[in-house]
């Protein structure tokens, strides 16, 4: 397959996983239905970091992660209890507004916690794994491990950032105050039930 062919093939792909609901997905909507924009779009930023990190590990040793399953474990206790850990403090804290403290904080916050939620994501875990890794020779050039690393990291940036300009609008944030007790609660739920389902999986 050329260099062209392979490059598409893995943007179609890492396309169509982002498109599939997950902690990803769910953390830069909330923050930009209960936020800001500027909020979500550093989230964004927090959330592409993660796929970059993700596609170096797997273009640098590709089929590394599948075979090293002590790795693989960790990933996903670790990644588990983040994910439980976020989404009980979502639902705890739902439907309360936010402190000015919090309103103000430090923009590096959203990106770390963007960044944390991508790498403990169980979904990131299974397509750099497995996905990415069938798509990916393991010969591959320079030229084309530098190339999947700009793909993954050009499709991730305009996804996320698409998410945040849309759930940010009027509608979407007049929509989410309306309900902001009982979608927190639910969001909030959700993440923590994902981390409840990777904790299990590792076990």
């Amino acid at each position: 397959m050329s260099l062209a062919a392979t490059l598409l093939s893995l943007a179609a792909v890492h396309v169509a996983a982002n498109a599939s609901p997950g902690p990803n997905t769910l953390l830069v909507s909330h923050v930009a239905a209960g936020r800001s924009r500027a909020a979500a779009m550093r989230v964004a930023v927090g959330l592409t970091l993660g796929a970059v990190a993700w596609a170096a590990a797997a273009t640098l040793g590709v089929g590394l992660l599948a075979r090293l399953e002590p790795l693989q474990q960790t990933i996903r206790l670790g990644g588990g209890a983040y994910l439980v850990w976020l989404g009980l403090r979502i639902a705890w804290r739902g439907g309360a507004a936010a402190p000015p403290a919090a309103a103000a904080a430090p923009g590096w916050r959203l990106v770390r916690s963007g960044m944390a939620t991508n790498l403990a994501n169980p979904a990131s875990l299974v397509f750099f794994v497995g996905v990415f890794a069938a798509l990916f020779p393991a010969d591959a050039s320079p030229a084309l491990r530098a190339g999947a690393v700009l793909v993954i990291a050009a499709d991730a940036l305009l996804w996320y950032a698409l998410l945040a300009l849309l759930f940010s609008t009027g509608p979407a944030r007049r929509a989410y105050a309306a309900a902001r007790r009982w979608l927190d609660r639910v969001l909030g739920g959700l993440l923590a039930l994902f981390g409840v389902r990777l904790v299990w999986s590792g076990g």
